[in-house]
């Protein structure tokens, strides 16, 4: 948690990734700013030039990660991700979406998908998630590496 006066709302629960792949499927959902090119491209052992060509596809001002014939993202080698340590935004904030953090539905269909969201309880994270100051929460997100999320 951030050490602010205005974050003085503690999450319920901290996420750990069990990296199972299974958020890793469907194309087009995984985008990176420009900014992250350059440590993806390290990781990778590659210039941002080949990241570019081999790995991404333009859209909007971002790049979406492509995806292999099966439907995962070519960061996923079956193992883990790949980027791990330059995790993109969208997959930090996995589970704190708005969808699964107001619609109880929702949580239940990702609990459902992410074994990782076993023995969690909806309303007690919906109701402290809505209270946390937005600004704040992208702060959070936007720690790297992502603390509620293991390293590997």
């Amino acid at each position: 948690m951030l050490n602010t006066e205005e974050d003085s709302v503690s999450w319920p629960e901290r996420f750990f990734c069990l990296r199972c792949g299974k958020c890793c499927q469907g194309r087009g959902g995984i985008w990176l700013k420009a900014a992250d090119l350059p440590l993806v491209a390290a990781l990778l052992d590659i210039s941002v030039e080949e990241l570019t060509l081999r790995y991404l596809e333009p859209q909007a001002d971002l790049w979406a990660i492509k995806t292999s014939e099966k439907g995962y993202c070519l960061m996923w080698d079956g193992l883990g991700c790949r980027i791990h340590k330059a995790k993109p935004l969208m997959c930090a904030a996995w589970p704190y979406f708005y969808g699964p953090l107001t619609q109880e539905e929702a949580f239940k269909a990702a609990q459902d998908a992410c074994p990782g969201l076993k023995g969690w309880v909806w309303a007690r994270l919906k109701e402290t998630c809505l209270k946390w100051p937005p600004k704040s929460f992208y702060k959070f997100l936007s720690q790297k590496p992502f603390k509620g999320d293991q390293e590997g």
